[in-house]
């Protein structure tokens, strides 16, 4: 007989472009015959109820428990699409529909628009439960990233409130009348993982910033967003292919990764340094500019962003980049003409230093640097010349005509990031699958809006660095229970009131996320052996405490789920949270260190045995007021490979409002039987800053 085993069971997961929204590519044929319309207006991540009109006919109307498909740039007669071809496509589940007109109406969805749709996008009863297997080899799923290394899933099931009711004179002898059915809550816990790289780190503070550190050749076909690209977004438009050059004028493959950059922000009243060298030159020159002294060689990329082309620079003097044989490519003119401004990205800013948040760029050697924004993105199946689909929903917005930078080579590249507080926290989607041992039946649970209470950061001495997820609220589950009933025939009781076609609450359609999908990531974990910790000040003075026997970082969110007096839903099976809250955010840091010798009673180094005792004492007050110190924890893998963690988040503890660092809160120097004296450190922080090296391209 087949077995459910633990060992055949995965969770992966994958980050949302709104609350609840899990999102996947689908291709989803319509069925013959079916409803047709479009949506008024656009659609943005977190939508969960579409207002349509230009219903086609008036046999065909939308059915409560259908699927629809959502997605194409449609015209009022629904054109058709060819087989096969994939669009931002997404399936959801019809929960209620109400009827206005014979061709206007509104559809409330199951769960939430996973990304953004332009108005008059058709909505279409898509795909039934009978062919969705055959949809789904044409689909790209996102939840695909696995955690770590991890033994054991506290799952996210719904628990629902039911309450016992007691009504009076109808003779039940103490026993209750009724069960009435209060909220649903989920929750779940994914602790202890061994760390393989920072993936869930992002998910208890906030954002995620990564970019390519080393040789990055984006002077080859460089493509130009076409009107925004906004957070949530996993397809975009393009304006087509730039440099008419090597590989780039064709579509991007599937599994390419890009460069998305913003220097549409930092080009105006911020950028000075243009070129004065004269019109239609095939060289940049800038009289201000000192290139040679600034670092910029051979190889670099120069961008003018008045009529967004690039090239690559052959030779450098003080004040003229000469460009190889390709010169400018992908943009209006693709010349230099005096006034046009420029953006120089070398190797050494690009664009990421490893003591910045946001990511700078030179913006000419007259100019210091500016701040844009950036996404490293991997690009899959059905990408055009003037279409681009993505992994994963984009984070942040991008302007008109930011570029789109494919890299060389991926694999051979160094990536760093930097994750940093944010007030609204990210949510995610975990994708549970349990396969029998006869790998005929897969059981399939799909938690979406999941934001993380509590995560704790943990080593100890003998061991590996581990995170967890110690509580994830979530605000629903969906999965691939369909029916009821069992069979037509089923004379189970339960099911009495059923059809054989009545669909369980909460069954939906959506990729099964196999081993083939997943990236099992291969790295070695971040041993005890190669970390580090450092207490005291600056980086000139701070000393690392050669005796710490663990550690552990908490932070909290207080996340509250929220219920709302709302008709989300038109029925009452969906009683689950309308939304999440963060409230007040809490870092705590502990450890147990070793005491080491002392020479005196009266010496000043930080790092010696008394030191401990001495912050409890002055409570982070060193004579000019509320202070504090700082804390650094490293772990070094190897050349490109590594993991700092700042408390605070600036590595600078300073006196004054929101500036203040690591808070020393308890340190009981007790007499035990231990051979040598220790003591448990207690410690409040203000914020967290997290840089990761590695070789990973993108982080979820």
């Amino acid at each position: 007989m087949a077995i459910y085993r633990p060992d055949q069971a995965q969770l992966s997961f994958a980050s949302e472009g709104a609350q609840g929204a899990d999102s996947e590519l689908k291709v989803a044929s319509v069925i013959a015959n079916s409803a047709r319309a479009l949506a008024v207006g656009a659609l943005t991540p977190g939508m969960s109820e579409i207002t349509y009109d230009n219903l086609v006919g008036s046999t065909y109307t939308f059915t409560v428990g259908d699927f629809v498909r959502i997605g194409v740039i449609a015209s009022t007669t629904h054109t058709a699409v060819a087989a096969g071809t994939l669009f931002p496509y997404e399936v959801r589940r019809i929960e209620a529909h109400t009827v206005s007109t014979s061709s206007t109406g509104v559809l409330r969805l199951d769960r939430p628009i996973a990304f953004n749709h332009q108005d008059n996008i058709q909505i279409a009863e898509a795909f039934d439960t009978a062919n969705s297997a055959a949809q789904e080899a044409l689909s790209i799923p996102s939840a695909r990233f696995i955690p770590g290394a991890y033994t054991s899933v506290t799952v996210p099931d719904m628990t629902p409130t039911l309450e016992p009711r007691y009504f009076l004179g109808n003779g039940n002898r103490r026993n209750f009348t009724e069960v009435y059915r209060g909220t649903q809550a989920y929750a779940g816990s994914l602790g202890g993982v061994t760390a393989l790289n920072g993936f869930m780190l992002r998910f208890g503070i906030g954002d995620v910033r990564t970019n390519i550190l080393t040789d990055n050749d984006c002077g080859l076909g460089t493509f130009l967003v076409n009107g925004t690209a906004s957070a949530g977004d996993m397809h975009i438009y393009v304006d087509g292919a730039g440099a008419a050059i090597s590989t780039h004028d064709t579509a991007l493959a599937a599994g390419a990764f890009v460069q998305i950059i913003d220097y549409n922000t930092v080009i105006g009243a911020a950028q000075t340094a243009v070129h004065d060298g004269g019109a239609s030159t095939a060289f940049l020159n800038d009289g201000d500019a000192t290139f040679a002294t600034a670092g910029v060689q051979a190889g670099d990329v120069v961008f003018n962003t008045t009529d967004k082309s690039s090239g690559k620079v052959l030779t450098v003097t003080e004040t003229r980049l000469v460009l190889d044989t390709n010169g400018l490519r992908g943009g209006t003119e693709n010349d230099f003409d005096d006034g046009d401004k420029y953006l120089v990205v070398t190797q050494a800013t690009n664009p990421v230093a490893a003591s910045t948040v946001s990511g700078t760029v030179s913006a000419g050697a007259n100019t210091g640097t500016v701040t844009g924004t950036y996404k490293v993105a991997r690009v899959v199946g059905g990408s055009t010349l003037t279409d681009i689909f993505f992994e994963t929903p984009l984070k942040e917005d991008f302007a008109d005509d930011s570029f789109i930078i494919p890299f060389v080579d991926a694999t051979t590249s160094v990536y760093q990031h930097v994750i940093t507080e944010a007030n609204l926290l990210p949510t995610m989607t975990w994708h549970l699958r349990m396969l029998d041992t006869d790998g005929a039946n897969a059981f399939i649970r799909r938690s979406v809006g999941g934001m993380v209470d509590t995560m704790t950061i943990n080593a100890d001495e003998g061991g590996m660095l581990t995170v967890g997820w110690d509580t994830v609220n979530f605000m629903g589950t969906v999965h691939n229970l369909q029916n009821q009933l069992t069979a037509t025939t089923d004379s189970n009781p339960l099911y009495a009131s059923d059809s054989a076609s009545a669909v369980m609450p909460g069954f939906a359609v959506m990729h099964d996320v196999t081993d083939s999908d997943v990236d099992f990531n291969t790295t070695e974990p971040y041993y005890f052996s190669e970390g580090a910790v450092y207490i005291g000040g600056a980086a000139s003075t701070r000393k690392e405490f050669a005796r710490i026997r663990d550690f552990s970082i908490s932070v909290s969110n207080a996340v509250e789920q929220r219920y709302y007096i709302s008709s989300r839903h038109g029925n009452g099976r969906r009683r689950g949270p309308n939304e999440m809250r963060e409230g007040r955010r809490e870092y705590s840091f502990s450890a147990t260190v070793s005491l080491n010798d002392a020479s005196s009673t009266t010496g000043t180094d930080i790092g010696g045995a008394l030191e401990l005792y001495k912050q409890l004492l002055l409570e982070g007050n060193y004579g000019s007021g509320s202070q504090g110190f700082n804390v650094r924890l490293t772990f070094t893998r190897g050349t490109n490979d590594t993991m700092v963690i700042d408390l605070p988040g600036d590595a600078t503890a300073a006196t004054g409002l929101a500036q203040g660092g690591v808070f020393l809160r308890g340190a009981p120097h007790d007499i035990g039987e231990d051979p040598t004296m220790q003591t448990s450190i207690d410690c409040i922080a203000r914020n967290m800053k997290i840089v990761i090296t590695d070789g990973v391209p993108v982080y979820p």
